[in-house]
């Protein structure tokens, strides 16, 4: 290379770097003349900031009110220390005028110190965070509002406190001519659970659960009078007693058409269980209004036409006896008794026609009612008769598939004490293979 081009290309890079020099020292320059700018913009923007935080607080009035109110419950609760330090600096701090008595604001590392006249701490601001150091408490606009939501939670729950407080004291005072009724009552109504079912759930739940555990705190969520007095209760009290007495003296719903279809429902899968298509056949397309019902339900209803049985469902739901719930990936429709529906079968008095619904004890209807009431124990109860297994032998195939359904419902393990069982005495367990 020549000695002309080499001192030209040392000069072109003498000449960029002094550009680039150049260019540094103006950025540098700029970023100086930012922090002074910014420095001496630094308290209009922090007064500014600190203004739109006293406008986003909560009211004013709402600030005092939930103090006043924490310490008129401060006898009844803990902890509310750091809760009453909020809600008063916050006061104080809605309050201040800033604009007035803030002289300087100087950066601290992370925080904006604001200073008055005589050079005195005002409060101190983290940048970036929102928290605010203000006579001597730390915290944020958040954390006001939730002091405030906080007060108003503590309030409705002391009100409900005292109110179920008051409710123990009026029950536990009923006087003794009351309390003797409502005993009665709660006698009388096991034989009349299907007509006080038509209650309305405050009566119903006075009715069923006074003087058991928990009854003040559950009855006093159901109430919707306002009972303060113990007048007001023993007036409530009264007109209970008159709406149950008229309850018990209504006819009853119930017959022995409307028990057999409960009975049949709750006793065996094939009705209570399955869909309505094969409760009522093989169609999986049609519903109870255009197919027959199968033989075995067919007899136990007797002459009955479909359209009355029909009706006498309809009205078991309308009663909530019955309810129609989906089972299956296709979501079809079943029927199943309900929690009313089986204390009216437990304590209704059967009536003759009822009665002829009892089955055999070593049948397959009886222990399908058995296993769904207690599921092991009367599983292992059914592998322990002999003349219940010996008895599978003779079962049809849809009542041999109603048994294993409801014990692969019930009872996951079943197979393998049916199959110890198989293992033991094989012959005498023969017939179970059918199960399994």
């Amino acid at each position: 290379m020549k000695v002309e081009n080499v001192k030209k290309l040392l000069l072109s890079m003498k000449k960029n770097l002094t550009q680039k020099a150049k260019i540094r020292a103006e950025k540098k320059a700029k970023r100086q003349k930012a922090q002074e700018d910014q420095k001496l913009n630094l308290l209009p923007y922090t007064l500014r900031a600190l203004i739109r935080c006293q406008k986003d607080l909560p009211d004013l009035k709402v600030l005092k009110n939930a103090l006043e109110t924490l310490h008129q419950l401060s006898n009844n609760l803990k902890n509310i220390d750091v809760t009453e330090q909020r809600l008063s600096v916050a006061i104080a701090y809605k309050q201040d005028n800033f604009s007035d008595r803030a002289a300087a604001a100087i950066q601290q590392d992370n925080h904006i110190l604001i200073l008055d006249h005589e050079q005195n701490l005002i409060l101190k601001v983290s940048v970036g965070i929102g928290k605010i150091e203000y006579q001597g408490i730390v915290f944020t606009l958040k954390q006001i509002r939730t002091a405030c939501r906080h007060v108003q939670t503590l309030k409705a729950q002391m009100g409900r406190k005292l109110a179920e407080q008051c409710l123990a004291t009026l029950l536990a005072e009923i006087p003794g001519h009351l309390e003797v009724k409502i005993k009665a009552l709660q006698k009388q109504a096991e034989q009349h659970w299907d007509k006080l079912a038509f209650l309305n759930t405050v009566d119903f739940k006075f009715l069923e659960d006074y003087q058991r555990p928990r009854f003040n705190l559950n009855f006093y969520q159901m109430l919707d009078s306002d009972i303060q007095t113990q007048s007001q209760l023993n007036d409530w009290i009264s007109g209970w007693i008159g709406r149950v007495e008229a309850a018990i003296a209504a006819p009853s719903l119930v017959d022995a058409f409307i028990l057999t279809i409960l009975k049949l429902i709750a006793s065996s899968p094939k009705y209570g269980i399955q869909t309505y298509a094969m409760w009522l056949g093989n169609s999986k397309a049609k519903s109870l209004d255009d197919k027959k019902l199968d033989k075995k339900f067919r007899a136990a209803l007797g002459d009955n036409t479909i359209a009355a049985i029909a009706a006498k469902i309809e009205a078991c739901i309308e009663y909530k006896w019955l309810k129609i719930t989906a089972v299956g990936t296709h979501h079809l429709p079943v029927l199943v008794v309900t929690a009313k529906g089986k204390k009216v079968l437990k304590l209704v008095k059967p009536t003759k026609q009822a009665a002829q619904l009892t089955v055999n004890i070593h049948s397959h209807l009886y222990w399908l009612d058995q296993i769904q009431q207690e599921e092991q124990t009367a599983y292992v109860n059914f592998l322990n008769s002999p003349q219940s297994i010996a008895n599978i032998a003779n079962w049809s195939q849809d009542e041999v598939v109603a048994i294993q359904r409801l014990l692969n419902e019930r009872l996951k393990a079943w197979q393998v004490l049916a199959n110890w069982k198989l293992s033991k005495h094989p012959i005498k367990y023969k017939p179970l293979q059918r199960l399994v």
